[in-house]
């Protein structure tokens, strides 16, 4: 289902995860996609999370009339945790964790076109289809 409502912003993207691996992704879904405009990469590097929840809900509540999609690059991190328990104060939030680069790139073609719930699918589904072994 695509949006019919051509008014309708696109869906916020958050970047959650440890070192350099959230900006390296994003710069790469650019090269691919163009620039990206409504989105916001966070570290966890020297970010104790006490900061980087507080960090996070910044970005949420600067953005809490959108849709907000939140990428974590590993699942039961801090990231992931801080993650969860703000995507549980903000009904207008998901968390998708094991991010990989096709799942951004993706995301930033489709954002605009699909519901949250839909993208969070597509995520689901790119994930899965880009993990897979190479035939001899």
């Amino acid at each position: 289902m695509t949006r019919s409502d051509a008014g309708r912003r696109s869906v916020y993207g958050v970047l959650i995860g440890h070192g350099d691996l959230p900006k390296a992704l994003f710069l790469a879904a650019t090269d691919i996609v163009g620039e990206s405009e409504d989105f916001t990469v966070i570290s966890n590097q020297d970010v104790a999370a006490p900061e980087l929840e507080s960090q996070l809900d910044q970005v949420l509540a600067e953005h809490k009339d959108r849709e907000v999609l939140v990428f974590v690059d590993m699942f039961g991190s801090s990231c992931a945790n801080v993650s969860t328990r703000l995507k549980r104060r903000n009904p207008n939030v998901e968390v998708v964790c094991g991010v990989n680069l096709a799942m951004v790139v993706r995301f930033m073609y489709y954002r605009d076109r699909m519901s949250l719930a839909e993208i969070v699918e597509l995520m689901r589904k790119t994930g899965q289809d880009e993990m897979r072994p190479v035939p001899q």
